[in-house]
């Protein structure tokens, strides 16, 4: 109540929401009539579950354009020539590289010379206003986004991808220490 209370004429609602959520639950949230968008302002969030699920679920995304869930926010699409490139399907915010902070660093986790994305106040407010205001298009890219994530990214697909990978190291023939030395 006391940050909202600094903006009386605000023109939405606010709902703060806590606690642990089943799968059943997050999904509600991501299909309810009263919600269009998902935005997040991360600084790089990896992967990006939520952003992930957000577009598995056909919501309208709004992020920082930069880290991993660049990897399912980007669809391939053929252009008139037949050449593939890959193209955004969400709203993308602009920033700016700088490094972490000193607080944030986190030995093997979060490495002192790791960069972060600040997303630029202006883009961000920009974006918002676009999505809302072309709202169709931005729905139907996420339809788009959303066939092309369920086909992509089906659990046996990705199983397969990961079998792989991992099966020929299975099958080699090494001690670990050394050859690991001499990969990496």
């Amino acid at each position: 109540k006391r940050t909202l209370s600094k903006y009386e004429n605000r023109k939405c609602k606010v709902y703060l929401l806590h606690g642990d959520f089943s799968d059943e639950e997050m999904h509600s949230l991501y299909n309810h009539d009263k919600i269009n968008a998902l935005v997040s302002l991360t600084h790089g969030e990896g992967f990006g579950l939520p952003l992930f699920e957000a577009a598995y679920s056909g919501l309208p995304v709004i992020a920082t354009d930069w880290s991993g869930h660049l990897d399912f926010l980007y669809k391939p699409t053929k252009n008139k020539k037949g050449k593939v490139k890959s193209r955004p399907h969400f709203g993308k915010i602009e920033y700016e590289l700088q490094p972490v902070p000193q607080g944030a660093i986190w030995e093997g986790v979060i490495q002192a010379d790791s960069m972060w994305a600040y997303p630029q106040q202006g883009s961000c407010k920009m974006k918002l206003r676009e999505v809302y205001k072309d709202y169709n298009r931005y729905k139907s890219q996420a339809k788009k986004l959303k066939k092309w994530i369920h086909d992509e990214f089906e659990e046996q697909k990705q199983y397969d991808k990961f079998n792989s990978f991992v099966f020929p190291w299975m099958s080699m023939d090494f001690s670990l220490e050394e050859d690991l030395v001499e990969f990496g």
